[in-house]
Parts: structure tokens; sequence; C-alpha cells
């Protein structure tokens, strides 16, 4: 399936975002999209369901081991050994994402 640059954009965070333990879910995703849109002018804000679909893509399409706590209200990664591997990235972008949600989780 093809990525769109906004896509790709919510995809990248939105792992980010999994592998801080933050235990998201589309509603405060979608806080953290707006908040990027109002200081980072990014336009990524969308719908619950756009991140419905997100979620699907990064489970289908990048075999993400994303699940739902009931608990938490939120999803979170089953597998933290999993990296999200996006073939529209240049090596040294990956690198840099990888280490910041690395920072970020420890």
């Amino acid at each position: 399936m093809p990525i769109n640059k906004k896509q790709l954009q919510r995809l990248v965070k939105f792992v980010a975002v999994l592998k801080e333990n933050r235990y998201p879910n589309c509603n405060s995703f979608i806080a953290e999209l707006r908040k990027d849109d109002l200081y980072g002018n990014k336009n990524v804000l969308c719908t619950t369901k756009t991140i419905q679909r997100d979620i699907l893509t990064l489970k289908n399409d990048f075999d993400a081991p994303i699940d739902y706590d009931y608990e938490q209200k939120g999803y979170y990664l089953k597998s933290h050994g999993w990296e999200f591997l996006c073939p529209l990235f240049e090596e040294h972008e990956m690198l840099a994402s990888v280490i910041g949600a690395k920072i970020a989780e420890d």
C-alpha cells in the first residue's frame, strides 16, 4: 500500500509514542497531532478513523506487534525489539529516528 508523506509522519510519531510506553489511543494521539500542528505547523491532524487505519497499516504492512491494553486504555508494543523499517527513509534518517525513540524509551 502506498504511503503519503502525512501518513508516514503519523506512523513514525505513533511508533515513537508506542516505544515510549505511553499507551496512545486514537483520541490521545490526535491530541499529540494537534500539538504538532499548533507548535510545529506540520499539518498532520486527522480523524480517529484515520488513526485506526494507520494502526492497521502498521500491523498489516509492517508486522507491528501492536495490541490494545484495556486497563491502560491504549495501544502498546508486545515486542519492544520490533523496529519500524520504512524504505522511504535514508539510512541516516532511520538511524536518527531509532536513536531518538531509544532515548525517549530510556
